[in-house]
């Protein structure tokens, strides 16, 4: 069969290439940095196939100059050529407009793609390259498409972004890539340079080589024959034994943050709290490791890498949000010890309450950047949490609202863990102030649960916050006592309250305030100093036992 011209010239060009390679002090080396001609459809698609074909040529060298070689180990020089043949494909990569991928599977699927759209080339019978529009051409067309004859691959102009101006395969092609390769698999190469490239790096552990090189001589791996070994969901053994031991490594690296973080269950709470960091962060290290290797390494594709990456992604994502969670709960958490502050005093509850607003800030943060990690659009994303947060907060008003009500309370402080206040019906010592409720604990010993939303809304009186107490008390005295009597006793008690310590003198009031059939009703108002709830009561008690006393003592007779 005669070598179609378009054939015989990309052969001569592989021809150089590798007589380059292996010339290398004659050779121009390869720029990396140089970025693809993408000008029009002819220096996109010639440029494509030129990278791709230099890409395999200088990689097969490496490896058949190493098979012919009795050495066990890969030589410097070796290692860094095969690898960076990976620049060729990253560069050639730039010719597909990728746009249409999920970032999570983008890497990997764009390689296959890559080589699959080559395979296809090598078996169509491409246009001399003075048929495929240039530059010029296309701008004197207006056209900004063009399409390989009889098929359906595009190459199209760009109009926006970053890359506008340039042609490069279009979405819709790079879509359906994998539907043509099917369709094309089976008829014969009409370019033979990168024969059998895909199905080659499908079954052979090409980058496991490359990433034991150092501990597994690459010729004890590449002796096996993998053409024929057994395919298992369209992936080789291989992969799968890859996967069970990578697998069961993870598994043993998070029982072992686990068994960590147990050490220190008993400790101080600050250390506690920084050891529970341990299971966070191993998950998310060994999920972006498994998602490396896997991609990278074992190189699984098709359908199963579709599955596993995405929920490797998110799981990583689950872990970076734990973790910052976590980590908000340390600091707030070492602040508190670091102050000497109470767990259930206002001020720790308002540094947890201010770090858990920063992490929850935080973990929406990630939520998006995960999300459009598989693919989700970020703005469909945070519409999503707006009106899910929105159907929430309609759910849980009142929820919310003592939410906001403990908010308040810790800015605000009307009270103190510690402080006697009376809240609507309830009144006693405040034991905790949490984000829906307050505790008070009432002199019979009982708890009362109070919502903050009612106690912002209500009246608070705080008694921790006097400096004096009220003490109004009534004594009711014999109808028959002699006014004279009556007159010296309420001088003699006048006298005596204003000299107790303790007592405003200023505001100590006694006087008959009502006459009935049977009784006199003497008002004893006078205001006590306090510097503490129980000083208070001890004080009082003392001044009515005495009071009584000198009723007694005066021959005053009480009803």
């Amino acid at each position: 069969m005669p070598v179609h011209p378009v054939t015989l010239m990309r052969r001569t060009l592989l021809l150089l290439n590798l007589l380059g390679w292996a010339c290398a002090a004659s050779a121009t080396p390869y720029n990396p940095l140089k970025p693809i001609d993408t000008s029009s459809p002819r220096a996109t698609l010639f440029g494509f196939i030129d990278l791709m074909e230099s890409a395999h040529g200088i990689g097969v060298g490496v490896l058949d100059q190493y098979r012919a070689s009795s050495r066990l180990f890969f030589t410097p020089d070796e290692v860094d050529t095969v690898l960076g043949t990976r620049k060729y494909l990253v560069t050639a990569n730039r010719t597909l407009d990728l746009s249409a991928l999920p970032p999570a599977t983008a890497r990997e699927s764009s390689r296959k793609l890559t080589i699959q759209l080559k395979e296809i080339l090598d078996r169509l019978e491409l246009p001399p390259s003075n048929q495929v529009p240039d530059a010029q051409a296309m701008t004197q067309s207006k056209i900004g498409k063009w399409t390989l004859p009889n098929t359906e691959i595009s190459l199209v102009r760009i109009e926006t972004g970053p890359r506008a101006g340039e042609f490069l395969f279009s979405s819709e092609t790079v879509e359906r890539i994998p539907e043509f390769y099917d369709d094309i698999k089976n008829r014969p190469y009409v370019n033979t340079s990168t024969k059998d490239w895909y199905e080659r790096q499908t079954k052979t552990p090409i980058m496991v080589v490359m990433a034991l090189h150092n501990i597994i001589p690459p010729r004890w791996i590449l002796r096996t024959d993998y053409d024929h070994q057994k395919l298992i969901l369209n992936q080789p053994l291989w992969r799968w034994l890859g996967l069970v031991v990578v697998l069961m490594l993870d598994y043993l690296f998070i029982r072992l943050a686990g068994r960590f973080e147990r050490r220190f269950r008993r400790d101080r709470p600050a250390r506690r709290y920084w050891a529970r960091l341990s299971r966070p962060a191993i998950l998310a290290l060994v999920t972006f490791l498994t998602i490396i290797i896997l991609g990278d390494v074992l190189r699984f594709e098709g359908f199963v890498y579709n599955i596993f990456i995405p929920l490797l992604w998110i799981l990583h994502y689950a872990a970076l949000t734990w973790l910052v969670w976590v980590i908000g709960e340390a600091i707030a958490q070492s602040i508190i010890s670091s102050e000497k502050l109470k767990q259930s005093s206002i001020h720790s509850q308002l540094i947890r309450l201010i770090l858990r607003l920063v992490n929850l800030a935080a973990a929406v943060f990630i939520i998006v950047l995960g999300a459009d990690r598989i693919g989700l659009p970020s703005y469909s994303v945070v519409a999503s949490l707006g009106v899910g947060g929105l159907a929430v907060a309609l759910a849980a008003q009142q929820t919310m609202a003592n939410l906001i009500g403990s908010i308040i309370i810790m800015l605000e402080k009307p009270f103190m863990i510690g402080d006697t206040v009376k809240i609507a019906d309830a009144e006693g010592v405040v034991k905790s102030v949490g984000f829906r409720s307050t505790r008070i604990k009432s002199p019979n010993g009982m708890v009362v649960t109070i919502p903050s939303g009612q106690i912002v809304n209500g009246a608070v009186t705080n008694r921790g916050h006097a400096d004096h107490q009220t003490v109004s008390n009534t004594l009711n005295l014999d109808i028959n006592t002699p006014p004279e009597l009556l007159e010296s006793f309420v001088r003699e008690l006048n006298t005596q309250l204003k000299a107790t310590p303790g007592v405003d003198p200023q505001r100590v009031k006694i006087g008959l305030s009502s006459i009935s059939g049977s009784k006199l009703e003497l008002a004893i108002n006078f205001h006590l100093k306090e510097s503490g709830p129980d000083d208070a009561i001890q004080k009082r008690q003392w001044l009515l036992i005495d009071i009584l006393k000198m009723a007694q003592t005066q021959g005053i007779k009480l009803v």
